[in-house]
């Protein structure tokens, strides 16, 4: 799934919206950054 997914590091935090990678976050994730990137694909998906 590692090779599939091309996730070789750990953690690999990857987002899928309607079946297309729309983020991928991997080794160190900014907790902030993260929600803010979150917060604009919610927003772009649901508004």
């Amino acid at each position: 799934m590692a090779g599939e997914l091309m996730a070789f590091t750990v953690p690999v935090i990857v987002l899928y919206v309607d079946g297309k990678e729309a983020l991928r976050e991997a080794r160190i994730v900014h907790i902030e950054k993260f929600k803010e990137d979150i917060a604009k694909i919610y927003n772009m998906v649901f508004e």
